[in-house]
């Protein structure tokens, strides 16, 4: 529950300040965040990514942070640019939807949402439930 999240983010510290070039420990302490607090998760997924560019969740992750966090610009810049570099899997579609769906870009949600439903139909309800269906 949260009563560990304290410890959690305690012992993802620990491991940064032990390993601070190792992008997992990065990503962990992102994660945790990103469940709780969106707002501090931008700073270590973008860190994470630096370490690891060539890695597709790595990308993904941090241009999820940067939706949550609501600096949608630099979110849908990032997700375009993982799509570019990895192609358009269901979780860069997954992502790029829920992007396009935050900024109120109706019709490339949509579309995004109808390639992902075709590679992923339980992603694709996912965001369906938590963003689209509230009708922008």
């Amino acid at each position: 529950g949260n009563g560990d999240l304290p410890h959690a983010l305690e012992c993802a510290r620990e491991a940064i300040r032990v390993k601070p070039d190792e992008y997992m420990n990065w990503s962990e302490l992102g994660l945790l965040y990103l469940k709780n607090e969106p707002d501090k998760a931008v700073e270590p997924l973008r860190h994470a990514f630096g370490l690891a560019p060539k890695n597709p969740p790595s990308c993904l992750l941090f241009a999820k942070a940067l939706s949550s966090a609501g600096h949608l610009d630099e979110a849908l810049e990032t997700a375009e640019d993982c799509t570019a570099r990895f192609g358009r899997g269901a979780l860069c579609l997954y992502v790029l939807t829920e992007v396009y769906c935050r900024k109120g870009d109706h019709d490339k949600a949509f579309a995004t949402y109808s390639e992902l439903r075709a590679l992923d139909k339980a992603r694709a309800d996912e965001i369906y439930k938590s963003c689209l269906s509230q009708g922008f």
